[in-house]
């Protein structure tokens, strides 16, 4: 998988690099679970903003082609590249920035070559308007793993994590706590076998409940009054 390959040449030049998105879930074999496939026709990969001039000249070593005038990240901290075979790679710096912004840090070293499922699972769920693909990745994160505190954050998702960037933002929590909803009718409507809708639905219901009763701070209080009179989220351009 060429997502694959650029993150291993990366990192053999000592440069941390991680896939997400539909290459990230590719990668975990997740959709197989319900007998869907799906072509991956770009890249998403996240660096660290230390290592980006870096990352950019590697790539442009492999091959990897900047769109013109690119020399620079712009508002969205994003770079697109295309190789020969007309494959584009879009690279991110931490953090990142969509309709939310999901800082990494240290976490991008949990997993290789794609984020840990809980960063996973946040780069979905905070998109305010969700797509079919969308949901069934998150639908497939939510059944093959856990919402487990005491467990390899590798292979859970960890209600910390998940947690704490609910305080960190109130709009973050909305749109969560708005997804978690759409995800349901999602998979209640969609051809999920009973036994998979229990399990996401159990998860689903954990999630929700830890982040409604969750410690909230004065100033999150305050903005939680105001609601959605502010716009909560920023636009994403496709």
């Amino acid at each position: 998988m060429e997502g694959i390959e650029v993150v291993d040449r990366l990192e053999v030049n000592g440069l941390v690099a991680r896939l997400f998105g539909g290459a990230g879930i590719k990668h975990l074999n997740l959709l197989n679970k319900f007998n869907r496939e799906r072509d991956i026709k770009d890249l998403d990969i996240v660096v660290k903003a230390s290592d980006y001039q870096n990352i950019f000249n590697e790539l442009t070593k492999l091959n990897w082609t900047p769109l013109p005038n690119q020399r620079s990240i712009d508002v969205s901290r994003k770079l697109t590249f295309f190789n020969r075979q007309n494959i584009m790679l879009d690279l991110y710096s931490d953090p990142l920035v969509f309709c939310h912004k999901l800082y990494l840090g240290e976490r991008l070293i949990l997993t290789s070559p794609h984020l840990n499922p809980s960063d996973l699972f946040l780069t979905k769920i905070q998109i305010v308007n969700l797509t079919q693909n969308d949901l069934e990745d998150l639908c497939a994160l939510l059944f093959t793993y856990d919402y487990l505190t005491d467990q390899d954050e590798r292979n859970c998702l960890n209600p910390k994590r998940i947690i704490s960037v609910c305080q960190n933002e109130w709009g973050f929590y909305f749109t969560i706590k708005r997804s978690l909803s759409t995800i349901r009718d999602y998979c209640f409507n969609h051809d999920y076998t009973e036994i998979q809708q229990k399990i996401i639905f159990d998860r689903l219901d954990r999630i929700y409940y830890s982040i409604t009763h969750m410690n909230k701070s004065w100033s999150w209080r305050i903005r939680d009054s105001i609601g959605t009179k502010i716009k909560w989220y920023n636009d994403v351009e496709n």
